[in-house]
């Protein structure tokens, strides 16, 4: 299947570059700055739509064996978008 008006060289090519400003960001910061650099990159698109600090996240045990655990999140914002 393919995707029309997908241009998979430029997607390449943007996927690099954001790497490599990434990469530097993270050499000369430290990854925590990398990682905000890439959430605020990601609301600029519009991908990420709300503060990812209105998650709310649990971890619940296994009662039997607590090294095994299942992760939830629950975005509150979500829940009034439609389905895309």
């Amino acid at each position: 299947m393919r995707i029309t008006g997908f241009d998979a060289a430029q997607y390449a090519r943007t996927s690099q570059a954001l790497d490599r400003v990434l990469r530097q960001i993270e050499a000369s910061a430290g990854l925590a700055a990398a990682i905000e650099a890439l959430e605020q990159q990601q609301r600029e698109l519009g991908f990420i739509r709300a503060d990812a600090r209105t998650i709310e996240r649990w971890q619940l045990s296994h009662p039997a064996d607590p090294a095994r655990r299942l992760s939830v999140q629950f975005n509150p914002l979500r829940t009034s978008r439609p389905n895309v």
